[in-house]
């Protein structure tokens, strides 16, 4: 499983270098984003599948999964196409 994260998270754009996974290391401030939280009723970021993880919390790979799809389903839920979360996301 730690491969898998780490795979996710070390993944970069290749013309820029840039880690793809910056915007999804944390979910989205209560304060700046309060819309976000009635629009996403299961939010999910990278830092909580880490502590998933660590904490031995997923029975499988296959829950893991179930964490990166669903953070990356409320991502194309919440953000318009062609934003700049929409574009990575394809």
């Amino acid at each position: 499983m730690k491969a898998l994260y780490a795979a996710v998270t070390e993944a970069r754009e290749a013309s820029t270098g840039r880690r793809l996974c910056d915007l999804f290391m944390v979910k989205p401030s209560k304060k700046d984003y309060a819309d976000y939280y009635k629009v996403i009723l299961q939010p999910m970021d990278l830092r909580t599948i880490e502590h998933n993880i660590r904490t031995e919390r997923y029975a499988s790979e296959e829950a893991l999964m179930d964490d990166l799809k669903l953070m990356f389903r409320n991502a194309r839920h919440y953000n318009e196409e062609g934003s700049q979360v929409g574009c990575k996301l394809i």
